[in-house]
């Protein structure tokens, strides 16, 4: 069975999977479309060779494409290496003390610090 709010993408040596994202197109209650990175996960001997780098900046990639207006996320608050990722792939740190990050991805509101989606 398909869903069409999923959005999942793997990465392949070979024939091995050795990464992966996926999450959910969602409807914000304020009328706008954004997008919620679930999980993000490579294998550890593929680790700190950009396959999650990758990962992250296509599932972006194809939310922007798609034009929602953000991308949020959780991570657990002692994961350095996720935090590290997401705030070199352009991650805002949530204002709140919820290890939630967000991506503003539209044009329309350039700069705008809005934590709406993760709080």
């Amino acid at each position: 069975m398909q869903d069409p709010a999923t959005i999942t993408f793997v990465a392949l040596e070979g024939s091995e999977i050795v990464g992966w994202v996926w999450g959910m197109r969602q409807r914000h209650a304020g009328g706008y479309s954004q997008v919620q990175l679930y999980e993000i996960g490579v294998v550890e001997r593929f680790r700190k060779q950009g396959v999650g780098r990758a990962l992250l900046t296509a599932f972006r990639d194809l939310a922007m494409a798609e034009g929602h207006r953000r991308m949020w996320l959780f991570t657990d608050e002692d994961n350095a290496a996720a935090k590290a990722l997401y705030e070199a792939a352009g991650g805002e740190p949530s204002l709140h003390n919820d290890a939630g990050y967000w991506w503003q991805l539209d044009a329309a509101e350039p700069g705008s610090r809005h934590d709406a989606a993760v709080g």
